[in-house]
């Protein structure tokens, strides 16, 4: 299957973010599905595509892409709307690195100074707690002082939950994405209670217990993940993989609660 940048054509692609990157123009886009012309690709994992109309199915090898390494861009600003000049990773996965690099085109007298930006793509589990940071602090100045950042993801989480079951207007589209969200939301919540509880004053009386618990949990995310969804091929796929994630999600919040949150001090 081969596609190109829709604003210059270019083969020269890399997924970043859940999204295609062209390498040129640094243009973030979803594909167009090749089975209807209608829908477009979305992915949860960089791995799997399915299309939000149709429900087609590809692999990321599908799309024949260049073989994976550092990606190096032209220093100009993105072209996907709504984005920074300043380029960066989105609001929602990854982070990137730039280690600016100049060097001269054409001769040494009258060569263009080209400036390049190597971007280094990192998993965006890792940066979660930073960004559950920032929202907080930027949720935490709009909202009056009786709210807090865990009581505003509460809240968010729990208008999500009324949208996606009691929303007769969504169609399946609406259903995948507030699913999407709403796994999320509860990440969110679960890393900015986290950071509450790793950073009291006596975490080190518990910690090697509570480390054990973590990757426990994170075990059971991660074997979910593996697990076919009884949807399997059909547009609902991606809600149920989406809803068993926050069902877990939600159990880890509780546990968090009663095991770990009430030894804090």
């Amino acid at each position: 299957m081969r596609i190109v940048c829709p604003q210059c054509h270019s083969s020269e692609l890399r997924v970043f973010n859940h999204n295609l990157v062209c390498n040129r123009c640094l243009l973030e886009f979803n594909p167009k599905c090749p089975n209807c012309n209608e829908g477009e690709l979305l992915t949860r994992d960089d791995e799997h595509w399915e299309c939000s109309f149709c429900s087609w199915e590809a692999d990321t090898e599908d799309f024949n892409l260049p073989a994976p390494e550092t990606m190096q861009y032209i220093n100009r600003s993105r072209s996907r709307s709504g984005s920074r000049e300043s380029g960066g990773g989105s609001f929602w996965g990854g982070s990137s690195e730039f280690d600016r690099l100049k060097h001269y085109g054409g001769n040494q007298q009258g060569g263009e100074e080209i400036t390049v930006m190597k971007l280094q793509i990192f998993p965006w589990r890792s940066v979660v707690p930073i960004v559950c940071l920032m929202v907080g602090l930027g949720t935490g100045h709009l909202l009056t002082r009786s709210y807090t950042v865990e009581s505003a993801l509460k809240q968010a989480r729990a208008e999500c939950e009324r949208q996606l079951y009691g929303n007769a207007d969504f169609s399946q589209w609406h259903l995948n994405m507030c699913s999407s969200f709403l796994r999320r939301l509860a990440e969110m919540e679960l890393a900015w209670r986290r950071l509450e509880i790793e950073n009291s004053r006596n975490y080190c009386e518990f910690e090697k217990d509570y480390m054990q618990w973590s990757c426990e949990w994170d075990q059971k995310l991660k074997e979910d993940l593996k697990t076919p969804s009884e949807f399997e091929g059909g547009s609902m796929a991606m809600m149920d993989a989406a809803l068993r994630q926050y069902g877990l999600l939600c159990g880890q919040l509780e546990e968090l609660e009663t095991k770990w949150e009430s030894r804090i001090r």
